[in-house]
């Protein structure tokens, strides 16, 4: 396969999930780091974020609620495209669910001063 085939096969919005993911990575890290620099030490950011627990929630919830307004939309259109994709879309959704579940509930039970 050459190179061009392989790229027009892959096509260049394959690694926009990837790019997406490390930047997200990168700017959360930053900010914690500058959180804890900002409040001179660890102790006083993790004071900070058990007190604003419920806003940033809220923000998280937003962004859920948005980010499966977009995938529903999505599916839509695939579903349409490929309907043979149901099944593996299905247990995809079940999982990313599942984790996002687990995530928030480990988040919320093991949060200093719950």
């Amino acid at each position: 396969m050459t190179k061009g085939a392989f790229r027009k096969r892959l096509g260049t919005r394959a690694w926009a999930p990837i790019v997406l993911a490390c930047l997200v990575i990168v700017i959360a890290l930053a900010f914690n780091l500058m959180g804890v620099h900002i409040m001179n030490g660890l102790p006083a950011w993790q004071e900070w974020r058990a007190d604003t627990y419920w806003h940033f929630f809220t923000w998280r919830m937003a962004l859920y609620s948005l980010a499966v307004w977009g995938w529903l939309q999505c599916r839509d259109r695939l579903f349409k495209r490929e309907p043979s994709a149901k099944p593996g879309v299905r247990k995809a959704e079940v999982a990313v669910l599942l984790s996002f579940l687990l995530m928030e509930l480990t988040r919320t039970l093991l949060r200093p001063g719950a």
